[in-house]
C-alpha cells in the first residue's frame, strides 16, 4: 500500500504595503508643498495689489500736478483787449494766487516725493518679506526632498529583504522537496525489500514442501 505525497504547507505573502505606504508619504509631501507654493503666492499677490494702488495715486497727483502747473503758467499770460488796464489790473492784482499754485505744486511734488521713498520702503520691506518666506520654503522643500529620499531608501532596503526573505523561502522549500523525494525512495526501496523477502520465503516454503 502506498501513502500519498506530503505537501510542504509553508506558503510566502509578500505584502504591498510599501507602495500604500510610499503613495500615501508623496500624498502628504505634495499636499505640504502645494500649502507652502499658495502661501508664496499670496504674498506675490499682495504686493501686486499693493503696487497697483500706488501707481494708481501717483497717477492722480501726477494729473493734479500737471492741471497745476498748467494753471499757473496759464495766469501768467496777459491777453490783449480793448481796455489794457482790467488785463493789467487781472495780471498785477493775483500775485497771492500765483505764490498759492506754486506753493501747491512743491506740495504736490514733495508728496510725490515721500510717496516714491514710502513705496521704496515698502518694496523693500515686502522684498525683504519675500525673500524670507521664499527661503523658508525653499528650506522646507529641501527638508522634504531629504525625506522623500530617505522614505525612498527605505522602501528600497525593505524590498531587498522582502526578496531576500523570498529566496530564502524558496530555497526550504526546495530542500522540504529534496527530503520528501528521498523519504518517498527509501519507502519504495523498503516496499521492495519486503517484497523480495516475501517472495525468498515463499520459495523455501515450497522446497521444504
Amino acid at each position: 500500500m502506498r501513502s500519498k505525497n506530503l505537501k510542504p504547507s509553508r506558503k510566502l505573502v509578500v505584502s504591498s504595503s510599501s507602495e500604500e505606504s510610499s503613495s500615501f508619504a508623496r500624498t502628504i509631501d505634495d499636499s505640504k508643498l502645494s500649502v507652502a507654493w499658495k502661501s508664496a503666492a499670496k504674498v506675490l499677490k499682495v504686493a501686486a495689489a499693493d503696487r497697483a494702488e500706488y501707481e494708481a495715486e501717483k497717477a492722480s497727483l501726477a494729473d493734479q500736478l500737471k492741471e497745476r502747473t498748467a494753471l499757473w503758467k496759464y495766469s501768467e499770460i496777459i491777453f490783449p483787449g480793448d481796455d489794457a488796464s482790467p488785463v493789467a489790473e487781472q495780471s498785477l492784482a493775483p500775485p497771492v494766487a500765483d505764490n498759492m499754485t506754486k506753493e501747491e505744486v512743491v506740495r504736490l511734488r514733495g508728496k510725490v516725493s515721500e510717496m516714491e521713498k514710502a513705496l521704496s520702503r515698502a518694496r523693500d520691506s515686502i522684498n525683504r518679506t519675500q525673500q524670507s518666506r521664499l527661503n523658508a520654503v525653499t528650506i522646507e522643500l529641501s527638508c522634504k526632498d531629504t525625506e522623500i529620499l530617505t522614505a525612498n531608501n527605505e522602501a528600497e532596503l525593505w524590498k531587498e529583504s522582502l526578496k531576500k526573505k523570498k529566496l530564502e523561502t524558496m530555497a526550504e522549500n526546495q530542500q522540504v522537496l529534496a527530503l520528501l523525494s528521498t523519504i518517498e525512495k527509501q519507502k519504495n526501496d523498503h516496499l521492495h525489500h519486503q517484497s523480495v523477502v516475501t517472495n525468498n520465503t515463499d520459495l523455501l516454503k515450497k522446497q521444504d514442501v
